[in-house]
Protein backbone atom coordinates (compact mmCIF):
# COMPACT_ATOMS: atom_id res chain seq x y z
CA UNK A 1 0.00 0.00 0.00
CA UNK A 2 1.29 3.53 -0.71
CA UNK A 3 0.01 6.70 0.92
CA UNK A 4 0.91 10.11 0.50
CA UNK A 5 0.85 13.17 2.74
CA UNK A 6 1.05 16.88 2.50
CA UNK A 7 4.76 18.27 3.17
CA UNK A 8 3.80 19.54 6.24
CA UNK A 9 2.35 16.12 7.44
CA UNK A 10 5.34 14.50 6.55
CA UNK A 11 7.54 17.02 8.39
CA UNK A 12 4.85 16.93 11.48
CA UNK A 13 5.63 13.02 11.26
CA UNK A 14 9.26 12.80 10.72
CA UNK A 15 9.72 15.44 13.66
CA UNK A 16 7.37 13.40 16.19
CA UNK A 17 9.40 10.28 15.03
CA UNK A 18 12.68 11.48 15.98
CA UNK A 19 11.46 13.20 19.11
CA UNK A 20 10.63 9.33 20.12
CA UNK A 21 13.76 7.95 18.73
CA UNK A 22 11.67 5.66 16.17
CA UNK A 23 11.15 5.60 12.30
CA UNK A 24 8.56 6.73 10.45
CA UNK A 25 7.22 3.30 9.25
CA UNK A 26 6.77 2.49 13.17
CA UNK A 27 5.46 5.76 14.27
CA UNK A 28 2.75 5.58 11.17
CA UNK A 29 1.96 2.05 11.28
CA UNK A 30 1.04 2.28 15.46
CA UNK A 31 -0.84 5.44 14.88
CA UNK A 32 -2.75 3.68 12.50
CA UNK A 33 -3.25 0.53 14.28
CA UNK A 34 -4.64 2.70 17.53
CA UNK A 35 -6.74 4.52 15.08
CA UNK A 36 -8.33 1.23 13.66
CA UNK A 37 -8.96 -0.55 17.40
CA UNK A 38 -10.29 2.91 18.60
CA UNK A 39 -12.78 3.38 15.10
CA UNK A 40 -13.68 -0.75 15.14
CA UNK A 41 -14.79 -0.37 19.22
CA UNK A 42 -16.48 2.95 18.04
CA UNK A 43 -18.53 1.57 15.39
CA UNK A 44 -18.87 -1.69 17.63
CA UNK A 45 -20.66 0.20 20.01
CA UNK A 46 -22.94 2.31 17.42
CA UNK A 47 -23.85 -1.03 15.92
CA UNK A 48 -25.12 -2.16 19.71
CA UNK A 49 -26.98 0.97 20.23
CA UNK A 50 -28.84 0.31 17.07
CA UNK A 51 -29.60 -3.33 17.41
CA UNK A 52 -31.30 -2.95 21.12
CA UNK A 53 -33.36 0.55 19.52
CA UNK A 54 -34.26 -1.87 16.81
CA UNK A 55 -35.48 -4.40 19.68
CA UNK A 56 -37.21 -1.52 21.60
CA UNK A 57 -34.89 -1.73 24.25
CA UNK A 58 -34.52 1.88 25.66
CA UNK A 59 -32.91 2.69 28.88
CA UNK A 60 -32.65 6.26 30.66
CA UNK A 61 -30.23 9.47 29.19
CA UNK A 62 -27.70 9.00 32.21
CA UNK A 63 -27.70 5.43 31.70
CA UNK A 64 -27.16 6.38 27.55
CA UNK A 65 -24.48 8.66 28.20
CA UNK A 66 -22.43 6.47 30.64
CA UNK A 67 -22.41 3.84 28.51
CA UNK A 68 -21.21 5.92 25.70
CA UNK A 69 -18.37 6.90 27.72
CA UNK A 70 -17.33 3.88 28.88
CA UNK A 71 -17.50 2.47 25.27
CA UNK A 72 -15.41 5.41 24.64
CA UNK A 73 -12.86 4.80 26.83
CA UNK A 74 -12.31 1.15 26.10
Amino acid sequence: MEVHFTPELQAKVADLAAREGRGTHELLEDALTRYIEDESRFLQGVEEVIAAGERAEFIEEEEMDARVKRILES
